[in-house]
């Protein structure tokens, strides 16, 4: 018979966690809308590379046959122009050959480009379209899920190749809001705050240092990570002195912090 505040994730008299089994599995259903703008992204550029396939093949036939209309042109010529043109006509058909050649190059350049700026277009479509599944995606209000899309989202924020791209911005940014939701209805549930501040420091441990700071940890938990991240680096020293001296080992580490 307990009060219960908006958000709540545990009782504040019995300590019951609210898991129910109806409880919406959110990071399964972004998943699902992810993995379903994925297939219609591929489906689009199959389409697409079938469209820009058959129009290649129509042009190889049209510049085929113009050649073919040129050659037949070439051909009809009467003996007495052959034979008192000479060298110049032969020569005057091979450059309007050459011409006809280099135009169908161009064309057939231009149609390549045309077609892989469409893909590009389609796939830039698909990039924008998960990045506003992302977005838009509600943060939940059970424990469980938030737990399962804070992990969802910072496996997905960072791959450790040194560089953020446009898709780990939009997942910092989510890693972000789930993170500062579970702040704002962890109330007294310490555990449960710190379990998920550890998911986030694993993730601000392999960033790049311009994104350490992407989110605001709890004040009265600050200190505890700033001593783990503080030991952290001491260790990473230590490491590189050990291996290549005092000298030359800070001087490794210096240029290969983050």
């Amino acid at each position: 018979g307990a009060i219960l505040q908006t958000f709540q994730t545990c009782c504040p008299e019995c300590g019951h966690v609210f898991v129910g089994v109806d409880a919406v599995k959110s990071a399964q259903k972004l998943f699902d809308l992810l993995q379903a703008a994925t297939i219609r992204n591929s489906d689009e550029l199959s389409k697409h590379e079938m469209v820009k396939k058959a129009a290649l093949e129509e042009l190889s036939k049209k510049h085929a046959a113009d050649l073919k209309a040129l050659s037949d042109k070439h051909n009809s010529d009467s003996t007495l122009v052959k034979l008192f043109a000479g060298g110049k006509r032969a020569a005057a058909q091979n450059e309007e050959r050459d011409d006809l050649i280099a135009a169908q190059q161009s064309e057939r350049i231009t149609l390549i480009e045309e077609m892989d700026s469409a893909a590009k277009s389609i796939e830039n479509s698909i990039h924008n379209e998960k990045a506003n599944i992302i977005k838009n995606f509600p943060v939940p209000n059970t424990k469980e899920d938030l737990m399962e899309l804070l992990a969802m989202a910072t496996s997905n924020a960072y791959d450790n190749d040194g560089v953020i791209g446009p898709d780990e911005e939009v997942w910092l940014q989510k890693t972000d809001q789930i993170y500062q939701k579970i702040v704002a209805v962890s109330n007294n549930d310490v555990p449960f705050l710190e379990q998920a501040t550890h998911m986030l420091v694993s993730l601000i441990q392999r960033l790049p240092r311009a994104y350490k700071n992407f989110t605001t940890i709890p004040q009265n938990m600050q200190a505890k990570i700033d001593a783990e991240l503080q030991a952290e680096k001491d260790a990473k020293k230590a490491r590189y002195i050990n291996k290549y001296g005092k000298f030359f080992g800070s001087i490794f580490y210096f240029f290969n912090r983050k």
